[in-house]
């Protein structure tokens, strides 16, 4: 069963609602054997726990920019003789996702930047999320909202909250209609070696014969570590002006 300082964490979510998650969870067939760990070292946080003892069966510890998890048992296919493949597969899917990290619409080495949705409309916002990695203050991150070369906007990126540091948010707009770009860079970084075709991360205002302006995402900027670029345009799932 998830250890109580684990059980809001949603990789660990057998059913959507908290009740229907510690029911199923409590309705799991038991495992016979599990591998007692030594004492946890700092900064290693237990995620399963055997139910009577508290003893931990599955660990997780931040190694740098990544994740170690250590799993004490080999015993999660019992989980199928009551359920089926609902919970085991749900469990192990959740788990190598959480452990593969969120992903990120662009990335350098040090730094990764997306946003929650590819199209708003003028006057609306969109949420930024930012990564920085290899132990990137939050104070050394820049994030603009340029235009014709010019700077609009600098946007501060506050701490994401949870467990994990590292991770930022901000706030994107609302933005008139017109062409942007949106850059992050590390403040006091080299410049930019640029690479790749030459796309860049654009806010490009569209005006739609309801007279509506869409602000669509095309790629992003990052000033640090080279540019970055998607494969594919991904306004091309939008309908024709």
């Amino acid at each position: 069963m998830p250890a109580p300082e684990s059980e809001e964490i949603d990789s660990l979510r057998l059913a959507d609602s908290a009740a229907d998650n510690r029911k199923r969870w409590t309705e799991l067939p038991a495992l016979f054997r599990y591998v007692k760990m030594p004492p946890l070292k700092p900064g290693v946080r237990k995620l399963l726990i055997e139910r009577t003892s508290g003893n931990p069966v599955l660990t997780e510890q931040r190694i740098g920019s990544g994740r170690a998890f250590l799993l004490g048992t080999d015993e999660t296919w019992r989980w199928r003789t009551r359920s089926g493949e609902r919970d085991h597969d749900r469990f192990w899917l959740q788990l190598i996702r959480h452990a593969a990290g969120e992903p990120y619409g662009a990335r350098s080495d040090r730094l990764a930047l997306d946003v929650d949705r590819v199209a708003f409309e003028v006057g609306q916002t969109a949420q930024a999320k930012v990564r920085a990695l290899s132990g990137v203050s939050g104070d050394a991150l820049r994030l603009e909202v340029v235009q014709a070369g010019k700077t609009v906007s600098t946007l501060a990126p506050s701490p994401a909250g949870g467990t994990e540091t590292g991770r930022f948010t901000a706030r994107v707009g609302p933005l008139p209609a017109g062409d942007y770009e949106l850059r992050l860079s590390e403040a006091g970084a080299a410049p930019s070696v640029r690479a790749g075709r030459g796309a860049t991360f654009r806010l490009l205002a569209r005006r739609r014969p309801d007279l509506v302006s869409k602000i669509v995402l095309i790629g992003a900027n990052f000033h640090h570590a080279g540019l970055i670029t998607f494969d594919q345009d991904p306004t091309s799932s939008l309908n024709a002006p």
